[in-house]
């Protein structure tokens, strides 16, 4: 679930921002100066792995008994739960309700749309395999232009002052983006 997902940005914020209002200098006094994720490239990490199990590389189709998580849309689980099924359509159903919450949120993710939809079918067998769906990721990501990766994400139910104001600051930073020729997919440092 979206929970479980961590970002570590130790770079992004050159002072202490107040820990409610990000925006702002710890002690209200203006705001806080910051980098963006383009700028200086954050870590994304999964957590929580409490009810994880780990399995040999050998076993393609592991069964266990349904897991219950945070997500309780999962369709294989509505029904009779004292059946073995493979973890792994389960997995790429929730990480897809991950990526449709932040899709629903936010515009400008239409091309994500049908992979998605293939990740959250209600018949586990017919779901993409974790390959299947970085392949298709992939080949999304490769036939965007670099102008729709420099877009702007607006949130769906943002005001008319937000978008004015947002949209301004993104073109003067996406503009020095263009001229000091940094790329709209950042380059990970190991």
């Amino acid at each position: 679930m979206l929970l479980n997902i961590m970002m570590f940005a130790k770079d992004l914020y050159t002072e202490p921002y107040h820990p409610v209002e990000r925006h702002m200098k710890r002690d209200f006094r203006g705001f806080a100066s910051h980098y963006t994720r383009t700028q200086r490239p954050p870590m994304y990490y999964f957590i929580d792995f409490g009810l994880s199990r780990q399995y040999d590389a050998s076993e393609k189709t592991p069964l266990e008994y349904p897991i219950f998580g945070g997500d309780k849309t999962v369709p294989e689980f509505q029904g009779n739960t004292d059946v073995l099924l493979n973890p792994f359509p389960t997995h790429i159903y929730r990480l897809g309700g991950v990526v449709r919450e932040f899709i629903d949120k936010n515009t400008g993710f239409e091309s994500l749309k049908p992979l998605v939809d293939a990740m959250i079918q209600n018949d586990p067998s017919a779901r993409p395999t974790m390959d299947m769906v970085v392949k298709h990721f992939d080949l999304v990501r490769q036939q965007l232009s670099t102008w729709k990766l420099r877009s702007r994400v607006p949130a769906r139910d943002e005001s008319l002052f937000e978008t004015l104001y947002l949209g301004a600051t993104h073109w003067r930073r996406r503009i020095g983006f263009i001229v000091k020729r940094t790329p709209a997919i950042p380059r990970l440092q190991a």
